[in-house]
Order: structure tokens, then sequence, then C-alpha cells
């Protein structure tokens, strides 16, 4: 398919959208802002990449679209029509969506990094219970695989979650020999790397980085070389009150909680999440007693991150000394049994 500013797509009515630039590109495909000619309103259209690799890619990215299409939310970017490539043949695969006029949640983070400005914990509050409400409504039909500050947008003052349903067409186009799972390696959780199931939970993760950040403005993990697998399968979080000392004491469990490398030592699911950040309490510490309760919290946090990373060191030395059997056998299956099995086939040969 053959797409320039000036070209017209369609929805399932043959209403008219006039593409008049080129806003954005990804792994997907690119995104394009349009008009609806009838009254210029503007939307969003992604056009998405169609090179699937087989057909069976193909079918997932029409059942996880179709999904995706039946979202509906407050803080959910709203796909107004999903096009399969079946309708109209000559156009390809595409989303006409609504259009986030304001920027994105890394476009913010970026501002707030420059005039190094912490968000207030009545801010973050806020911005959590969006974000958690968007997810909950997400995973009610679908993982989305791929959440990031860049797919967190603006409307207006509304913060909504897009690109949710699209992961498999930018993961099925975009996966290298390092990297096979889905969505973005700065956000993917342990078990993507593992080449696991991915859940619920698989969200709460890369969401809890999401959060990490706007509770720090920095990325938990010191990554050295680009080596993402090895900090989100063996090394803890930074401290977050190392970045924030006026961070609530229930936000450092919230997201420490998120970030469990364990799945199961997660959250079960969004309604959890939207009930914890409702507990807590933004007013002025004014009695001694809270003092005391956040330092012990505090120091009972500190405690479980000793303890997780001794395990994480447990765990990846019974790594290695697997990868290292693996390595071994297969040098002496290709080194020696593969040459003996050779040179009884000639003496075979030769006593015939």
């Amino acid at each position: 398919m053959i797409i320039f500013e000036g070209k017209i797509v369609y929805d399932e009515d043959d209403n008219e959208y006039c593409l008049e630039k080129q806003i954005g590109e990804g792994g997907f495909g690119k995104v394009y802002l349009a008009k609806w000619k009838s009254d210029n309103k503007k939307f969003a259209i992604k056009i998405l990449d169609n090179s699937f690799s087989n057909e069976k890619a193909y079918t997932s990215f029409i059942n996880e679209i179709t999904l995706a299409s039946k979202i509906s939310s407050r803080n959910v970017i709203k796909y107004e029509y999903t096009h399969t490539g079946e309708i109209f043949k000559e156009l390809g695969p595409y989303i006409i969506m609504e259009y986030a006029d304001n920027g994105s949640l890394e476009e913010t983070l970026v501002r707030q990094k420059k005039i190094e400005r912490q968000f207030s914990n009545e801010e973050l509050k806020n911005i959590f219970l969006n974000l958690a409400k968007g997810m909950k409504d997400i995973n009610s039909k679908l993982i989305h695989r791929d959440i990031k500050p860049e797919n967190i947008l603006w409307v207006g003052e509304i913060l909504k979650i897009s690109d949710f349903g699209i992961s498999k067409v930018s993961s099925d186009i975009t996966r290298t020999k390092t990297f096979k799972g889905y969505g973005s390696k700065k956000y993917s959780a342990p078990e993507v790397w593992q080449m696991d199931r991915t859940t619920i939970k698989t969200d709460i993760y890369s969401m809890g980085i999401v959060f990490y950040e706007l509770a720090t403005l920095n990325y938990p993990y010191e990554v050295k070389n680009s080596k993402y697998n090895e900090v989100h399968l063996y090394k803890n979080i930074l401290p977050l009150q190392q970045f924030n000392e006026n961070l609530s004491v229930e936000f450092i469990v919230l997201i420490n909680k998120m970030l469990k490398k364990k799945a199961n030592e997660r959250f079960e699911n969004w309604d959890e999440i939207i009930d914890f950040i409702n507990t807590v309490s933004i007013s002025e510490k004014i009695i001694e007693l809270e003092d005391i309760v956040n330092e012990a919290v505090s120091k009972q946090i500190l405690c479980d991150i000793e303890k997780e990373k001794e395990s994480l060191k447990i765990e990846r030395r019974n790594q290695e000394k697997t990868d290292f059997y693996s390595m071994v056998y297969y040098q002496y299956k290709t080194d020696i049994l593969e040459k003996i099995s050779e040179f009884g086939e000639k003496n075979t040969i030769v006593m015939r």
C-alpha cells in the first residue's frame, strides 16, 4: 500500500478522511494527522505495516485489533474504526483514532527533568489513578504488551493510553536475535525475556516502571551496555527515596510491589492497585506517630530489597550453571559424539 499526504481513507460508512501530514513512526508503521472531510475534525490514523511473517501472525492481529476496537474508557484513546485490510483491499490495515492534541507523557517527563521539578504526591495520585483505570479497561479485553510513556498521550488535560492491540504487529516485524518478546526492552517484564506467557501482571510490571519514572524522574535500573535482560531478570530497582525524599511511603510500597520479579508477587489486578492508591493520604504530616510508622515501613522495604537481592544472586548463579552445562554438552555432542559416529560409519564402510 502506497500512502502519502493527501491520500483518502474511509470508515465503515464510507466517510472520507484526508491524510494531512505524518506525525509519527514506529515498528507498527506510520501515524498521520487526518481530517474528516465533512467537518475538518482532526483524527490520528495509524497505517499498519502488513508484512506479517505468516498467516498465524495475521490472524492474531485480526483478533487483537477486533478486541481493541471494543474498548471504551475515559483514559484510553478511542479507536473510531479499525480496518483489517479486507474491505478496502487497496488500502491495507489502518486504525482511525482519537487525536491527542497535547503531546505524550514522555514529553512531559522530559520537561520535568529539564526544570528539575518532581511531581507532588497529589499530582502522582491523580496520574496513577487515571492510568490504572485506563489499564483496567484495556486488560478487561486484552493484554497491552507495550506500555511506555510514549504510548500514553494527553488529550487536553486528560491522560489516555494508546497503541493497545498492535504490539503483535510491531513485534512480528522488529524482533531481534537477542529480544524475541513483545513490547519495548526498557519496559518488558522478566517473563517476557524468559518467553513465558504474558498476563495482566506483565502489564502491571511495565506500568510500574512508568510509575517509577513519574515518581523519581529516573529509570529504576542501572543498565550497562544496553543489557536490559540482566536488569529485568536479576537486578533490584534503585531505591525510590534516593531520587525523591518527599515521595509518599505508600507510593514506594505500591511501585515496589508492581516491580516484583516474580509475577505471583505482584498485585493480582488493577482493582487492587486502584484500591491501594485510593487509600493513600496526601494530607500534611501532623502526627509524630505517622513518622514512626513511615520509618518502620521504609526499613522493612530496605530489608525486603536485600532479601530479594540475595535471592536474585542465587537465581542468576543457577542460571549460569545451567547455561554452562548446556554449552559443555553441546560441545561434547558436536566435537566428540558426532566424530565418533562419523568414525564408526567410515569403519563400517571399510569392513564391507
